[in-house]
């Protein structure tokens, strides 16, 4: 939380993917990347499940109550002991100080229904005027 009250700073749960999700796509075979998207598309399956049953903001943040929290639990405890054993050099060891780092702002979705998970609709949504952005000065 901020200093004032009414403002909430909160962190993308895409972001905090995306370490894990490029050491996927490096490593041959399965590791510890694999086990933390796991539990990040555990969150995600239920932000699913609200929408799909279309749950409203109170029983939206029910839910993530219910089924987000205990996932969030046993995630920061894993990562706590999974960076014991991490370079913090090395992509796994950047993900999971990453996540740990922002852990409050990864966690504030939780804080009421109608705040997300991520961020992605937003810059979804901003995309055209940055990449429109990108070319006007591509071209003066």
């Amino acid at each position: 939380m901020d200093k004032m009250q009414s403002i909430i700073h909160l962190g993308c749960m895409t972001h905090a993917r995306r370490p894990f999700a490029k050491l996927i796509k490096l490593a041959k075979s399965k590791g510890q990347a694999d086990v933390a998207l796991k539990w990040i598309a555990q969150l995600y399956a239920v932000e699913a499940e609200a929408r799909e049953n279309n749950r409203s903001f109170e029983q939206r943040f029910e839910l993530r109550q219910t089924k987000s929290v205990p996932v969030l639990l046993q995630l920061k405890s894993w990562l706590e002991k999974i960076k014991l054993s991490t370079s913090p050099q090395g992509l796994l060891g950047k993900g999971i100080e990453y996540m740990l780092e922002r852990w409050d702002e990864l966690n504030h979705y939780l804080l009421d229904g109608r705040l997300e998970i991520d961020n992605n609709w937003v810059e979804n949504d901003i995309r055209p005027f940055a990449v429109g952005k990108y070319y006007l000065t591509t071209l003066i």
